[in-house]
Order: C-alpha cells, then sequence, then structure tokens
C-alpha cells in the first residue's frame, strides 16, 4: 500500500511494537506472573499442607499465573505507551 498525499505515512508494527518494549514487557510479567502464582501457591497450598486435587490445584495456578502475567504485560506496555506518548509531544 502506498501512502496518499492526504495520509500521512504510518510506521509498520514491528517498530510500534520494538518501541512499545513489548518483547521487554512479555518476559518480565511472565517471570512477575509465575513469583507470583508460586508465593500464592506456596502460602495457601503448601504451608498448610491442604489435601485437594493436585490437578485442580495446578490448574488453578495456571490461571492466576496467566491472568496476573497478563494483567503486568497490559500495564507496562500501557505505561511505555503514555511515555512514548508524552515524548512525542514534546518533541512537536
Amino acid at each position: 500500500m502506498s501512502s496518499s498525499p492526504d495520509q500521512p505515512d504510518r510506521p509498520p508494527t514491528a517498530a510500534l511494537l520494538e518501541a512499545l518494549d513489548v518483547k521487554r514487557n512479555a518476559v518480565i510479567s511472565l517471570l512477575v506472573g509465575v513469583a507470583f502464582t508460586v508465593a500464592v501457591f506456596a502460602f495457601f497450598v503448601v504451608v498448610p499442607g491442604s489435601n485437594q486435587q493436585s490437578g485442580y490445584l495446578i490448574a488453578l495456578a495456571f490461571v492466576l499465573a496467566t491472568t496476573s502475567a497478563g494483567t503486568v504485560w497490559i500495564a507496562l506496555t500501557v505505561y511505555a505507551a503514555i511515555g512514548l506518548s508524552r515524548e512525542l509531544s514534546a518533541s512537536e
């Protein structure tokens, strides 16, 4: 697609993802999600000595890890987007 004179050139998606540090945010959020899940699992399952089915608890731990990692990833990416937009508006 070529840009017309009345439409500005848009950066490719890869450049946007790189500018927002999406890969770094994903790694950080994955580590935070797993660490949070291990802490919750240890505090509520291992320490009290729960006798629940382990498959059920592992499934719940997976849901907690992915949900918390996704939440942290979204927060980090939004924070990066806000910082980038402020930086771009300050340079104008």
